[in-house]
């Protein structure tokens, strides 16, 4: 019996091959790789967005918005930008006089980012 699997075992190695190799380069399907090629996905994402901050001792609202493309779904690139919305006065000089100063502005900028794992469920 011993030479029996002996036998089969010797005859299955002879009889298997992992693979098979085979020159299949092509110069012809060499392709120029880019971000925003054929095939490549393109989608859209944006939103609004509420932030609080505290300026000159006063809690501050900034309202906002972003938005940009996702680039086959690992890239970001997009803009976004906010604005104070609540009114904040506080005492101070201008011109070598005392006054009630307000605070106004926003802000704004390029959002660049990855993702990773971007094909799993969660």
């Amino acid at each position: 019996m011993k030479s029996i699997t002996t036998l089969a075992f010797l005859l299955t190695l002879l009889t298997a091959q992992a693979q098979r190799y085979t020159d299949t380069y092509d110069p012809a399907d060499e392709d120029v790789k880019s971000l925003l090629g054929k095939g490549n996905e393109l989608n859209g994402f944006g939103g609004v967005d509420i932030k609080f901050s505290e300026l000159v001792g006063e809690r501050a609202l900034l309202t906002g918005a972003y938005g940009g493309l996702l680039v086959n779904r690992r890239y970001l690139l997009g803009l976004a930008g906010y604005g104070i919305t609540t009114e904040i006065e506080f005492e101070g000089t201008f011109n070598d006089e005392p006054r009630n100063l307000n605070i106004y502005g926003g802000y704004g900028g390029i959002i660049i980012g990855g993702m990773l794992f971007s094909k799993e469920v969660i």
